[in-house]
């Protein structure tokens, strides 16, 4: 699957330690502490954050990330249902455009634009 990701910093590969450390991800941080990131199926669709520099065309294997349907009816808490995906072998959920990775060893950036 084809993703997007859009950041003012230029890297090699994704750190999920830097989760929290820039202004758009500092909020999320204190909602949930569990480290993401967030891509875009449709960038034409995302977010519009003013600034971003750079947008990361990505490939992630779909097979590893969960399809949200009846995930959060069957947790209450946010982070019992992560950790029910990660125990199942997934790496991230997709939720409309939206698709947040709790792991990124797997991720492939195959352009920076």
């Amino acid at each position: 699957m084809t993703v997007y990701h859009f950041s003012n910093y230029k890297f090699e590969k994704f750190d999920l330690s830097k989760f929290g450390e820039n202004c758009f991800t500092r909020k999320d941080r204190t909602i949930l502490d569990t480290p993401r990131i967030y891509f875009y199926k449709d960038p034409s669709k995302r977010e519009l954050f003013i600034g971003s520099k750079y947008c990361y065309v990505c490939e992630v294997d779909e097979s590893k990330v969960y399809k949200e349907k009846e995930l959060f009816k069957r947790y209450e808490v946010l982070h019992d249902a992560i950790e029910a995906i990660l125990n199942e072998g997934y790496e991230g959920i997709e939720y409309g455009n939206v698709v947040v990775l709790f792991r990124v060893e797997n991720v492939k950036i195959l352009e920076v634009r």
